[in-house]
């Protein structure tokens, strides 16, 4: 029984296809519940340039979701409001590490280690439906995800670029790298409580550089 078990791997390994149940790790993380409370949480953003602490209230209608703590709105710049607002729209949907599932290509992601409790997988990114722009960028960038094998959910997530590219005419991305470290509700159900974010490169003869952590803590059950 060893021996037929050995050469089923060497088989795998061979014919480039992976055992039933290393595949299965990943579509069950990708298909864990998605439903439970809603929580409210605090956020903490930072930036080579600013820094800000905020509550966050997703059951709240939009617009209204967020609690600025500091510093004081009449010190946030452009940029700054538009990354609120943004956290305003998604603040109940991007704060869940599932949401990163519609980036992961089940049947072709490869598994590339695992543990006794976790499985990584590598793979490229799927681009969001009908948005030509952000298949450039995904086609360029190596994703990969951990999942807990027999508590199915996803734990980390990453997207880095192997090396620089062209996602326009007048555009080069030098370094692009995200990732994001998950931890678990009460429920069962994980969620990002560490997000960073580097890119940089030149647009239309300009360098640029994107530096940004998220740190997502002190969840409660929202009340609206």
């Amino acid at each position: 029984m060893q021996h037929i078990g050995s050469g089923l791997l060497m088989l795998a390994a061979l014919t480039g296809t992976q055992p039933l149940a290393a595949q299965n790790y990943l579509k069950d993380a990708l298909a864990a519940q998605t439903n439970g409370p809603v929580y409210s949480y605090q956020l903490q953003y930072m930036s080579p340039e600013f820094r800000a602490t905020a509550r966050v209230n997703p059951s709240r209608a939009r617009g209204q979701r967020i609690t600025v703590l500091s510093p004081a709105k009449s010190e946030w710049g452009k940029d700054e409001k538009r990354a609120l607002a943004d956290v305003d729209k998604d603040a109940g949907k991007a704060f869940w590490c599932h949401s990163f599932a519609k980036r992961i290509p089940y049947q072709s992601a490869k598994l590339i280690s695992q543990t006794d409790k976790t499985a990584t997988y590598r793979f490229v990114p799927l681009p969001e439906p009908g948005d030509a722009d952000d298949a450039k960028i995904m086609r360029n960038l190596v994703g990969s995800v951990v999942v807990h094998k027999t508590k199915p959910a996803i734990l980390k997530f990453g997207l880095k670029a192997p090396k620089s590219f062209k996602p326009a005419f007048i555009a080069r991305i030098k370094t692009f790298v995200l990732s994001a470290s998950c931890a678990r509700t009460a429920d069962g159900r994980t969620y990002v409580s560490r997000f960073e974010l580097n890119v940089s490169g030149s647009a239309m003869m300009q360098k640029f550089t994107e530096k940004e952590t998220r740190i997502h803590s002190r969840l409660k059950r929202a009340v609206n």
